[in-house]
C-alpha cells in the first residue's frame, strides 16, 4: 500500500473521527471497566456478558445489532465528511483502480471499527475456550460481512460525494408522530440522531439488564444507582442535541410565547419515552429482586434527571467542553445523593433545580451554538 494515501486517510478521516468521539469512548470505557470495585469483579462482569452473548440467541442478536449500529455510525461520519467541500481532495482516490481503492477503504474501515472489533475478539477467544464453536463462527462470519459491506458502502459514498440528489433515510419525514412539541422532538431524534441514540440505548440496556438480573447475594443497590446515573449522564449528548434543535429549529415557540410549563411537561414526556428501554431493562428489580419501591423511584428519577440536564443548558453552558465538565460535576453530586436511602431526595432536588433554571434563565437565553456559527 502507498504510505502517502494511508497517511491521507489517517489525517482526513481516521484521526478526526477518534478526536470527535474521544469523549464517547472514554465514557464507554468508564461504564464498562471503571465501575467495578476490583479487576476480578471486572473480569467476572465481562465473562458473564460474553457467556450471555454466546449462549443466548436474543443477546447474540442484540450484540450483533450493536455492532451493526456502530458500523452505521461510522458510515454516517464518513458521509458527512466526504460531502464537505474542504474534503473534496479525497476524490483523488478515484484515480486508482477499484481494487486498490477498495483495499484502502477496507483498511480505513477496519481501523474505524476497531473499538468494537477488539471486544468481539475477546468474545471469540472466550467462546473458543468454552467450546461455543457455533456462536464463534457466527460472530466471525457477521464481522467479516460487516467489514466488507462497510467498505463497499464507504466506497460508494466517496463516489457520490457532493451529489445533491443523494437522499438518505434520515431525510424522510416520519409521519407517525403528532404535530406538537413532543412529536417534533421525536421526529428529530429518529431523523438526525438515531444512530447515536440507538448506540447509547444498547449500551445502557446491556449494563442495566445485567445488573438487575444478578442473584440476590451479589445484587448491590448502590452500584445499580451509580450505573443508572452514569447511563443518564451518557444521555447528555442526546439532551444537548435536543436542546439545540428546540432553540434553533423551533424558534416559533419563543415567538408564540409558548408557556414554560407546557415545555417542561413536553420534555418530561419525551425523556420518559426515550427511557423506555432502560425502564424495561430494570423491571427485574421489581420481579426478580422484589424491590418495587426502588424500581418506581428509578422510573420517576430518570426523566427528571434528563430534564435537569436540559434546563442547565439555559445557563450559558452551550459549549460542549463546558457542558461535559458540568455533566461530570452533576454525576458526582448525584452519585453522592444515591448513597442515601431516601430516593425522593434525588428526584426532588433534580425537579427543583430544573424548575429554577427554567424559570430564571429561559427568557434570558440567547442561542449561540458553535456549530451554527461556522
Amino acid at each position: 500500500m502507498n504510505t502517502s494515501i494511508i497517511r491521507l486517510l489517517h489525517r482526513s478521516v481516521i484521526s478526526p473521527y477518534y478526536k470527535q468521539y474521544a469523549g464517547f469512548f472514554l465514557f464507554l470505557f468508564f461504564v464498562l471497566f471503571g465501575t467495578q470495585r476490583s479487576f476480578e469483579d471486572a473480569v467476572l462482569f465481562h465473562s458473564a456478558i460474553m457467556n450471555t452473548i454466546l449462549t443466548s440467541k436474543m443477546f447474540f442478536a442484540i450484540a450483533m445489532t450493536f455492532w451493526l449500529l456502530y458500523s452505521l455510525k461510522v458510515l454516517h461520519f464518513i458521509y458527512s465528511t466526504v460531502n464537505k467541500t474542504q474534503y473534496l481532495f479525497l476524490q483523488v482516490l478515484h484515480s486508482l483502480s477499484y481494487t486498490k481503492r477498495f483495499s484502502y477503504i477496507f483498511y480505513q474501515q477496519a481501523i474505524l471499527l476497531l473499538p468494537v472489533t477488539i471486544y468481539f475478539l475477546f468474545v471469540i477467544v472466550f467462546g473458543l475456550y468454552h467450546q461455543h464453536y457455533i456462536s464463534v463462527a457466527g460472530i466471525i462470519l457477521i464481522g467479516l460481512l460487516l467489514w466488507l459491506l462497510s467498505a463497499v458502502i464507504a466506497v460508494q459514498l466517496l463516489k457520490t460525494a457532493g451529489n445533491n440528489h443523494t437522499v438518505g433515510i434520515t431525510q424522510k419525514v416520519i409521519r407517525i408522530f403528532p404535530n406538537n412539541l413532543i412529536g417534533f422532538i421525536l421526529k428529530f431524534c429518529t431523523q438526525h440522531i438515531f444512530s447515536s441514540l440507538a448506540t447509547i440505548k444498547l449500551i445502557s440496556f446491556f449494563c442495566l439488564y445485567g445488573l438487575a438480573r444478578l442473584d440476590n447475594e451479589v445484587y448491590e443497590q448502590r452500584i445499580l444507582w451509580m450505573i443508572y446515573i452514569s447511563v443518564l449522564v451518557g444521555h447528555g449528548v442526546i439532551v444537548y442535541k435536543i436542546h439545540e434543535f428546540t432553540e434553533t429549529g423551533l424558534t416559533i415557540l419563543r415567538n408564540m410565547a409558548y408557556p414554560i410549563i407546557k415545555i417542561i411537561l413536553s420534555l418530561l414526556a419525551v425523556y420518559t419515552i426515550l427511557l423506555i428501554p432502560e425502564i424495561w431493562a430494570l423491571k427485574s428489580i421489581a420481579t426478580h429482586q422484589n424491590q418495587i419501591v426502588d424500581y418506581s423511584w428509578l422510573i420517576i428519577f430518570g426523566p427528571c434527571f434528563l430534564l435537569l440536564l436540559h434546563s442547565l443548558l439555559y445557563t450559558d453552558q452551550q459549549k460542549l467542553e463546558h457542558y461535559f465538565s458540568l455533566l461530570f460535576g452533576i454525576w458526582i453530586v448525584f452519585v453522592f445523593f444515591s448513597l442515601s436511602p431516601n430516593r425522593w431526595l434525588m428526584t426532588g432536588f433534580a425537579v427543583l433545580l430544573a424548575l429554577i433554571c427554567f424559570y430564571t434563565s429561559y427568557y434570558k437565553y440567547q442561542p449561540h451554538y458553535e456549530s451554527k456559527n461556522k
